[in-house]
């Protein structure tokens, strides 16, 4: 679906989305971002459980509740970019931390995956693909569409698999 409209709930909307509506851009809204926003809702859930925050969390979490599209956006991709250290965390953020890091990683990954994917079309809408390049493979949208399931697919195993070693490491 290519959003145009803003909608959804900004601490859990992934970068990619709203790093476009920051600079007032339609964006295609794929599965690739629906996987990142499950990792926003991990961490928002792990930042409200403890009762006493640690100054980190305390800083996340304000800048994630802003309304402000940028401040969210810019502390998304701080929160991304950097490992999550265990020592300025409490107990749920710092069990959980190894996994949302594996996960912010394949994030970092599939977005830029899927920019470099979504290069090739022009989407001026879903009914007018058009590939940019001669030799592209898709030529319909039925193409486009089965080719971006199963790149988004490869992404669902990523997470899916650190899920599962996460949840051997503390079992």
């Amino acid at each position: 679906m290519i959003l145009t409209v803003l909608q959804g709930t900004l601490p859990f909307i992934s970068y990619r989305v709203l790093a476009a509506w920051a600079i007032g851009k339609s964006v295609l809204h794929t599965a690739i971002d629906d996987l990142e926003s499950f990792a926003w809702v991990m961490l928002w859930a792990a930042l409200h459980t403890p009762a006493v925050k640690t100054p980190t969390e305390d800083l996340w979490l304000q800048a994630l509740s802003s309304d402000n599209i940028n401040m969210v956006a810019d502390k998304k991709y701080v929160i991304m970019m950097e490992d999550l250290e265990p020592e300025d965390m409490s107990e749920p953020l710092r069990i959980l931390s190894p996994l949302l890091t594996e996960w912010f990683a394949i994030a970092r990954a599939g977005r830029t995956a899927l920019n470099s994917f979504l290069k090739r079309f022009t989407l001026s809408t879903i009914d007018e693909l058009r590939p940019t390049v001669p030799d592209d493979i898709a030529r319909t949208p039925d193409d486009f569409c089965s080719e971006l399931e199963a790149f988004c697919l490869s992404y669902y195993k990523l997470y899916l698999k650190k899920a599962v070693e996460f949840l051997d490491t503390v079992m």
